[in-house]
């Protein structure tokens, strides 16, 4: 199945050419905005498929189309870890959801609302959803100013680690027993090779060093360490970036102690 989430250009724009390379079965959309061979997404429709399931938590029905705030909202399931996926809804969608039932709002992983913009990510939507890791699907250098600074002291203050797009690459993850694991980060794991390590900065590996840990556990400890050999740390990646919250390979030997979860 493909969803989209909701018609604005840098979520729909694509979709004619993924539809092409792989027909999906299904093409899920939010009311108002799906065509007549798209079905809707709509708070109380779920599927299980290959033992993971997917639950639509909004739209609710007959909610009208609001562009952003119309967003599919899915959340996945699969083998006890769970994922949430709000796509661009602002805080007044999420003060619905955040007061739905734990077992159906908390998830290990959130995709960031609104690509980290200050209309989303409100404080009672982070403590109802409590992720222990964050994705930001933003753009190097974007001019939105993306993520908010702002927006990023609310998940430090939750304790979330975060995961930025922009500075990773395309990112795979694996849903399972322990929660989410992150396998790979493209720009960490395939680097160009005129990419060095930089002192403290992690931008790539050095030219024929051996590759650190290549899976990353969400969930920090009191420490703020990470399990499977990462490091939490937060602060300015570089000149023009944005402080964030990193996930970067740890010192070859370090110890890595079990996961753990953020928050209050």
């Amino acid at each position: 199945a493909l969803v989209i989430s909701h018609g604005d250009n840098d979520h729909a724009g694509g979709a004619p050419a993924v539809t092409a390379a792989m027909p999906p079965a299904e093409v899920y959309a939010p009311e108002g905005w799906a065509g007549p061979a798209m079905r809707r997404c709509e708070q109380g429709g779920e599927w299980t498929w290959d033992g993971v399931r997917f639950q639509w938590l909004h739209p609710t029905p007959y909610f009208p189309y609001l562009r952003n705030d119309s967003s599919c909202v899915l959340r996945i399931e699969a083998r006890g870890a769970t994922a949430l996926l709000p796509g661009d809804i602002g805080r007044h969608v999420e003060a619905r959801l955040a007061k739905l039932a734990p077992e159906i709002i908390r998830s290990d992983l959130l995709v960031v609302p609104h690509h980290g913009s200050d209309t989303s990510s409100s404080l009672d939507f982070l403590a109802a959803v409590r992720p222990s890791l964050g994705l930001l699907p933003v753009g190097h250098e974007n001019r939105f100013g993306l993520p908010k600074p702002q927006v990023l002291a609310r998940y430090d203050r939750y304790g979330v680690a975060l995961l930025d797009s922009a500075g990773s690459g395309a990112i795979r993850l694996r849903l399972g027993h322990g929660g989410v694991q992150v396998v790979e980060r493209w720009r960490q794991d395939h680097p160009r090779y005129w990419r060095h390590a930089t002192p403290g900065g992690g931008t790539g590996y050095a030219i024929g060093d051996p590759p650190t840990a290549k899976v990353w556990r969400a969930g920090t400890d009191q420490s703020g360490r990470l399990g499977d050999g990462a490091d939490h740390r937060a602060g300015r990646a570089g000149p023009g970036h944005h402080p964030r919250t990193l996930l970067e390979p740890a010192p070859q030997g370090s110890a890595a102690p079990g996961p753990g979860r953020g928050g209050p």
